[in-house]
């Protein structure tokens, strides 16, 4: 859904400006509102307003605008959603990015954080937002601000038409608390490897315990890895206190671990882009099992 058009039947005149001039361009066939801002107050740009009183945007999650930044310098350009009494805290949605010359980025202001929202209101105590609860009032939107950030220059940049995407399905609100459940999940909806059970968390830890520990065999004996995913590099594995030296001590200060290792646990090697290994001492094998 389309909330603002610049197509050739757009009034220009009927927009409010602040140190800025507008006017109607076509890029690859689109047509698009250019914006010229100058740098004369901290924050210029301009109000849209709709043809009634309001925009109802009640089942939507988002408000998109496509901007493309066609000036010489970097802009911050903000783009604000409102309801009445909006101060750019309160009763509003906002956002700022900034483009690059000759960047275009989507903006996305979420009306809603779910793709779903309650059907009458609901009391979250202590909760400043909350799951189905929209950031504004959907029914009462009776702005939108396109603005630039503290401008030190003259910026130049093109919008194209403001609109409406991704459904918000309302559900009941009466029978939703509570919405965790005793695993910390949220309760209304379902997903592959979703706990449902104490079984399933005690059966998925023995899985991930069987995949973390590792029992090579080597000279007919059986040594024990603990890996855990901070160092992708195979040298990682130093040997106990062992005192070694050549290229095991030069893997040792690579690791910057120095030599020094854990009493018991062998020494722990750490590069911090992939994995961590605690290497048992070889000359105390762990069986031969």
């Amino acid at each position: 859904m389309t909330l603002v058009d610049f197509g050739a039947g757009f009034d220009v005149d009927a927009v409010e400006v602040r140190d800025a001039r507008i006017g109607l361009t076509v890029d690859r066939g689109v047509s698009r509102l250019e914006i010229r801002t100058g740098h004369a107050i901290p924050w210029p740009g301009i109000t849209l307003k709709p043809e009634g009183k309001a925009w109802d945007v009640s089942g939507y999650q988002q408000v998109l605008m496509d901007v493309t930044n066609t000036g010489d310098g970097t802009a911050a350009v903000g783009m604000r959603v409102d309801n009445p009494g909006a101060d750019g805290v309160r009763n509003c949605v906002s956002l700022i990015r900034e483009l690059a010359p000759g960047e275009s980025q989507t903006f996305i202001a979420n009306l809603v954080t779910t793709p779903w929202v309650f059907d009458e209101p609901l009391e979250l105590v202590g909760m400043r937002a909350a799951p189905g609860v929209p950031m504004i009032d959907p029914t009462n939107v009776n702005q939108i601000i396109v603005f630039v950030r503290q401008p030190k220059e003259d910026l130049h940049f093109t919008i194209g038409d403001i609109r409406l995407q991704g459904k918000a399905e309302p559900i009941k609100a009466a029978g939703f608390l509570p919405f965790i459940d005793e695993f910390g999940q949220f309760i209304h909806d379902d997903w592959p490897g979703k706990t449902h059970s104490l079984e399933d968390l005690v059966s998925r830890q023995r899985e991930e315990d069987a995949g973390r520990f590792r029992r090579p065999r080597a000279h007919g004996r059986v040594y024990w890895y603990l890996a855990e995913p901070l160092c992708a590099d195979p040298r990682a594995v130093s040997d106990g206190d062992h005192e070694s030296s050549g290229q095991q001590a030069s893997e040792d200060a690579a690791c910057g671990d120095g030599g020094r290792g854990r009493a018991g646990l062998g020494r722990a090697c750490r590069h911090g882009d992939g994995h961590r290994v605690w290497a048992g001492d070889p000359r105390r094998p762990q069986g031969g099992r």
